[in-house]
């Protein structure tokens, strides 16, 4: 068993496979995306500086794969000289509020994707301050990963619940870690986004996984 990567035994090889596979598909994906979205990243571009002529991209320091901080990248969708929170959306500018709307503000982590330090399936990247309020023994495994550009909760739209589940949902998600995960991830993160933001019912707080995060994500569905 790996020191590193206890969620590997039993079946090592298999993982190390899987990993090596998991990162090609990382920088085809990653680099045929910046390369299809290219003309319409540029636009966005521009529309956010139009607007009100601050920076376009936010940057922020993330703990990554064993807790290594890296800068992740966004569109900007507050407003530039706003002192407050990225999630409150009081600020959003016009664009903002769009981009946000349809996750469109974070492709700019395509680039992330690409440079290995982060997946297009993962535990999404929490902030520096959630790391140390919110970490524990029981999901310090979500660390053992790369951050995804998506991952389990927000492919289940499980967006309302509370931080310490959503961590929860990543480590369920870093223990299982498969092609075949990964690709219902993606599949069911498509459809979201085509959908468009939508809030998910508080009731999934009294469901069987908020309480057990070994239980399967359907039951928090």
């Amino acid at each position: 068993m790996s020191k590193d990567q206890p969620w590997l035994s039993g079946r090592h090889s298999r993982t190390q496979t899987y990993l090596y596979f998991k990162r090609g598909i990382d920088l085809f994906g990653s680099l045929s995306l910046l390369i299809v979205l290219s003309p319409f990243m540029l636009l966005i571009c521009a529309l956010i500086k139009l607007e009100d002529g601050g920076p376009v991209l936010f940057t922020q320091l993330r703990p990554g794969e064993k807790r290594k901080l890296f800068k992740i990248y966004k569109f900007r969708s507050l407003k530039s000289y706003s002192d407050v929170s990225p999630g409150q959306t009081s600020q959003q500018t016009r664009v903002g509020a769009f981009l946000r709307n349809w996750k469109l503000d974070e492709t700019p982590q395509l680039f992330n994707v690409y440079l290995g330090q982060m997946s297009l399936v993962g535990p999404r990247p929490c902030t520096e301050q959630d790391h140390h309020r919110y970490d524990n023994s029981k999901t310090s495994i979500r660390y053992l990963a790369k951050p995804g550009m998506t991952g389990l909760w927000q492919a289940y739209r499980s967006n309302q619940i509370p931080l310490t589940h959503k961590f929860r949902f990543d480590a369920w998600y870093v223990r299982r870690a498969s092609f075949a995960l990964d690709c219902t991830i993606s599949l069911k993160t498509l459809a979201v986004l085509l959908e468009g933001e939508k809030k998910t019912s508080l009731k999934m707080h009294h469901r069987k996984f908020c309480n057990n995060p070994d239980g399967p994500p359907q039951s928090c569905a």
